[in-house]
């Protein structure tokens, strides 16, 4: 019963032993945890149940408190994030050209190293020339040939040309002459005849008499050989016919030849012709072959940094074939929004870009431009929803991301890092200027250049 007594007694009848012991320590009036605060009937006190009510309030009031903090944070977090749209898919962008030959050889000499930052018109690569200077001097001599070739070609017009009206005026009076001369032959020829036909009749008559013993021998004799001279010279006659006919078929030749002058000098013309452009062609070789030799000495093409580099001295390498890369101009951002975020996003609209390499780096920027397709558009395989099931998939969209004057960066930033871009899409868009680099021109354009150059 005193065991009762004591566990069933009322809190407040142990607070003056309280006190005399600690009357200012605020716990001594908090029931202790062992004590039960319950009625002797075993139900609970009014000070217990207030004293729960009360934990409960307190609870109550905290949890709303806490999610009154909650709501307003979120609010407040709504009120600064309205319009904010971002993305972890996005990379450092930029230009990079291939460092090619234009001609084929062994590399003689390697001007630059990894990652090396070069400036417009360095000399990068050294290509063994020897080839090369070898075709430049048959190029050399073929062109000096068709030179030689010309000169003769107009001294042989001129000449033609300069004798032509002589030489027909010529040919005809030759002609002349020789048709006078066959017929002064044809004359002579027709006296002849008569004179032997005259002597062959008294040689004739003259043996008649002889045998009738009216002519002597001797009378005889000079009649026969009168016959026998005058069939000589109606024989030679006849031959001077034939070659005077011959001389006038000789004449009448060269006087169609003379006649065929100017046919001569368009063939001729045409020769020269042939000959010219013989010689262009010959000054095109020759304007290719230093070309080509000028292709020895690879020029980069533009200031930027050296990146991939793959050829060494000694290797043998083709034309077009790629061996380093340059890296070029000023980067931007290229950021794969989903189609969703685009809506109110348009170019002009402020950005601001955390860099993952960098985490104390915060770019600034604004929005250039927006593609005017989605990724899978332009990919090897682009996706074909007209056949099978299909699964919706929320498309992404390229926007480029220009940075304000990314010259003036601190640090470079290679190409392909990962950054998060945030586009404020409530700011009014505006137009943007296109940022244009100046075209990289070869060295002598529209001449025969003093090096290769990147492709």
């Amino acid at each position: 019963m005193d065991e009762v007594d004591r566990g069933s007694q009322h809190p407040s009848d142990a607070q003056p032993s309280a006190q005399l012991h600690a009357p200012d320590d605020p716990a001594a009036h908090a029931p202790l945890p062992n004590r039960q605060a319950t009625e002797p009937n075993g139900a609970p006190s009014e000070a217990e149940i207030q004293r729960r009510a009360a934990s409960r309030r307190r609870r109550v009031t905290m949890l709303a408190l806490i999610l009154l903090i909650a709501a307003v944070a979120v609010i407040i977090w709504l009120i600064m994030n309205r319009g904010l749209e971002s993305t972890d898919d996005a990379f450092i962008d930029g230009d990079a050209v291939s460092i090619a030959p234009q001609v084929g050889g062994k590399v003689r000499a390697v001007h630059f190293t990894d990652n090396q930052v070069v400036g417009r018109g360095d000399l990068l690569l050294e290509i063994d020339p020897r080839e090369y200077e070898i075709a430049v001097a048959t190029a050399k001599a073929k062109l000096e040939s068709a030179d030689a070739q010309i000169k003769t070609g107009e001294a042989n017009l001129a000449i033609i040309k300069t004798t032509a009206g002589a030489s027909v005026d010529q040919a005809r009076s030759d002609l002349a002459r020789q048709q006078h001369l066959v017929q002064q032959s044809q004359d002579q020829v027709n006296s002849a005849r008569a004179t032997a036909q005259r002597a062959a009749a008294d040689a004739s008559r003259a043996v008649s008499l002889y045998r009738d013993r009216v002519m002597s021998k001797q009378d005889l004799d000079k009649a026969q050989a009168a016959a026998r001279s005058s069939q000589a010279d109606l024989q030679a006659a006849q031959r001077a016919v034939s070659a005077a006919q011959s001389a006038t078929q000789s004449a009448k030749a060269q006087l169609d030849q003379a006649l065929t002058v100017p046919q001569q000098i368009a063939l001729r013309e045409a020769a020269l012709a042939q000959a010219h452009a013989a010689a262009d062609q010959a000054a095109a070789e020759l304007r290719q072959a230093q070309l080509n030799l000028s292709y020895t000495r690879v020029l980069a093409p533009q200031s930027g940094r050296i990146a991939a580099r793959s050829v060494n001295p000694g290797d043998t390498v083709q034309a077009n074939q790629m061996l380093a890369r340059l890296v070029i101009g000023m980067p931007w951002i290229t950021a794969n929004f989903k189609e969703t975020q685009i809506t109110h996003m348009a170019p002009g609209q402020p950005a601001r870009i955390k860099v993952d390499a960098f985490p104390d780096m915060t770019l600034h920027g604004y929005v250039d431009s927006i593609q005017p397709a989605t990724g899978t558009q332009f990919s090897l395989l682009p996706a074909e929803n007209a056949t099978g099931n299909y699964v919706k998939v929320v498309q992404r969209v390229p926007v480029k991301i220009v940075l304000d004057n990314p010259a003036t960066l601190e640090q470079s930033l290679p190409l392909g890092l990962s950054v998060e871009p945030e586009v404020d899409t409530t700011a009014p868009a505006a137009a943007v200027q296109p940022r244009i680099e100046p075209p990289a021109t070869l060295e002598g354009d529209g001449k025969v250049p003093d090096g290769g150059t990147a492709q």
